[in-house]
């Protein structure tokens, strides 16, 4: 009859997003009193409930108004028997439909006890999914292990870490030291996907007592520890 084909024996139509044009002319709203003939709509839902709203074109006594609001609710059955199922349409009008699945993505609805039935093409549409940007990687902690040591006979380890996994490429961490009695690299990489490393801090012999601190910056943060370099 609309040159649609058979109804298909399809799955439940659940998707929370679909979008649709009109094909035929009802009456809405009532309030109205004239001829929807075509408009454009979108349904926004959580299985097979939702809100439809878009804009109508309608016939007046001027000629078409396009435009109008268009706003209801629908819900469909979610098992349709033979491709054919009921949709509830609440709205200036209300009213019901019967639908039919016309393939995976598509079912057309018929209006019910209206002398004019909108007839509404729904199709599947895809959920557009917005991926936030991953958070921004900064440097977590520096940590020395032992945190004394005697100068020129000892090194200590020191640890960098990332408060999340490193980046393609890996994570450089520059380095430096507040007193040449401890050395350190001018800078360590992370490499891509872990979220620490180690390097080793030098010592050199020394006459008096000292201590060093130690500075690690990534991404626009700085972390520092202490280390004491004892005779």
């Amino acid at each position: 009859m609309f040159g649609l084909g058979e109804p298909q024996t399809d799955g439940p139509f659940t998707n929370g997003v679909v979008k649709g044009t009109y094909a035929g002319s009802a009456t809405y709203p009532a309030s109205f009193g004239v001829t929807v003939f075509s408009g454009e709509f979108t349904a926004d839902g959580a299985s097979t409930t939702g809100n439809i709203s878009g804009h109508d074109d309608v016939g007046a006594p001027s000629g078409p108004v396009s435009g109008e609001a268009f706003n209801a609710n629908y819900s469909v059955s979610s098992s349709p028997t033979n491709g054919r199922g009921t949709m509830t349409i609440s709205s200036g009008t209300g009213g019901n439909a019967v639908f039919y699945v016309i393939s995976p993505t598509k079912l057309v609805a018929l209006s019910q006890n209206d002398p004019k039935p909108a007839i509404l093409v729904f199709e599947q549409g895809s959920t557009t999914t917005t991926t936030p940007p991953a958070p921004t990687v900064t440097l977590s902690s520096l940590t020395l292990n032992p945190t004394s040591v005697i100068g020129g006979l000892q090194s200590s380890t020191a640890t960098v870490t990332l408060s999340g996994p490193a980046p393609a490429g890996g994570a450089i961490v520059a380095l430096d030291s507040s007193n040449g009695a401890a050395s350190v690299p001018s800078s360590v990489t992370v490499p891509a996907g872990a979220t620490s490393t180690t390097f080793t801090v030098n010592t050199s012999i020394i006459i008096l007592a000292t201590s060093a601190t130690i500075s690690a910056t990534y991404n626009n943060t700085t972390r520092t520890a202490t280390l004491s370099v004892l005779i």
